[in-house]
């Protein structure tokens, strides 16, 4: 990819995966959780110390699908911009980051990029402060449940209309939080994020 300033060569992976069914994302918690540590220096006898280096994210893709029919209510979901990033969230799937070509691209370990997405219930948040406050805040999505027989379900995604990715500097990540309590139903949660590292 091309930055003002640098010429890097990059490998693209996607990270991602889908939560436990669940009745019990309640409004203002996390459901999907990602941060960037560093790199393992495969030049430093046992990896350490991590070089930190940036992952610039090229999507967003964000879904839902309902398990059981929705009888009332509504849900939302949030993306956020995460900084001082020093602990992962708990409480759910650790997701490990996957190359976009099988050959050629080293693998990541969870202890350069960590994910993690809500089982059945949300996840214990990690250490983190909310980039001003409100964040990378537009919500990504929104969809209602309504009566009876109603199975809601939708995907959106995020992408930079200027092809300018969103950086993500070490101890940096992106937290996926539910802000509107989940309407009376169970469904399950997808997010996969699309990006970029040296």
């Amino acid at each position: 990819m091309l930055d003002p300033g640098n010429v890097m060569i990059s490998a693209p992976y996607y990270i991602g995966g889908r939560s436990g069914v669940s009745a019990a994302f309640g409004a203002g918690t996390d459901v999907f959780s990602l941060r960037n540590i560093g790199r393992i220096d495969p030049n430093s006898p046992g990896g350490a110390p991590l070089i930190p280096v940036p992952l610039r994210v090229s999507q967003i893709r964000i879904g839902f699908a309902a398990v059981t029919a929705f009888t009332a209510g509504a849900f939302a979901f949030e993306v956020h911009k995460a900084v001082n990033f020093t602990a992962q969230a708990t409480g759910g799937t650790q997701l490990t980051a996957v190359p976009r070509k099988t050959t050629g691209y080293p693998a990541i370990a969870t202890t350069e990029v960590d994910a993690m997405i809500a089982d059945t219930a949300a996840l214990t948040p990690g250490t983190y402060t909310l980039l001003g406050g409100a964040g990378f805040s537009t919500p990504i999505a929104f969809a209602a449940g309504g009566s009876g027989s109603t199975f809601p379900c939708f995907s959106d995604s995020w992408a930079p209309h200027d092809l300018c990715p969103l950086t993500l500097e070490a101890n940096e990540g992106l937290v996926v939080r539910s802000t509107v309590a989940q309407a009376v139903g169970t469904g399950r949660l997808f997010a996969i994020i699309d990006f970029l590292r040296q």
